[in-house]
């Protein structure tokens, strides 16, 4: 018996109920897709917000696009949930304990010198480069990151850090900001 699948609908054949849907999930992984889906658009929402707060120029996002969504995924892992009526993480609930950049967290986009002085470089050169802060490093101690190097297009994974009290591109003049709303 040959059928014509059309979703939504229900074929017993053999003994076999088969249900003819448009997605791969079973009903049970619905609600978890969604929530994954809607985690997906959370984590890129923020990741827009952080790219606008730090001033990134059009032609800019692009490239860092990737690493500020790991980044804010990142970020997001730190959300306090509560478990069972204890208060935690959610890096806590996975994994047992946080990262360890929690402790040396720092604004996305934040500008920093970075050394590039290697043993060869003249005494005179410069040793080092101003770049932005772009995502925090994993596998390292906590207080290394991912830094974006504007002139070279390249990135440093360093801790030897000089941080600078500004944004890599700092606001226009006639740039919004919320906290000169009056």
């Amino acid at each position: 018996m040959q059928a014509k699948y059309q979703a939504g609908k229900t074929v017993q054949s053999s003994g076999v109920e088969v249900e003819f849907g448009c997605g791969v999930y079973s009903k049970p992984h619905a609600a978890a897709r969604q929530s994954r889906i809607s985690g997906i658009a959370v984590v890129y929402n923020q990741a827009k917000a952080m790219m606008f707060r730090a001033n990134v120029p059009e032609k800019s996002k692009a490239k860092l696009f990737r690493e500020v969504c790991k980044t804010a995924a990142l970020l997001d892992g730190l959300q306090v949930i509560n478990v069972e009526n204890k208060e935690m993480t959610r890096f806590q609930y996975e994994w047992g304990e946080n990262p360890r950049f929690v402790n040396f967290l720092k604004t996305w986009g934040a500008a920093g010198t970075v050394k590039v002085k290697t043993p060869t470089s003249p005494k005179i050169n410069n040793k080092g480069r101003v770049c932005m802060m772009i995502r925090y490093v994993m596998n390292h101690t906590g207080n290394t990151y991912r830094m974006w190097d504007l002139e070279t297009n390249g990135v440093h994974t360093t801790r030897d850090i000089i941080w600078l009290l500004k944004k890599l591109y700092e606001a226009s003049p006639h740039a919004f900001d919320a906290n000169d709303a009056y």
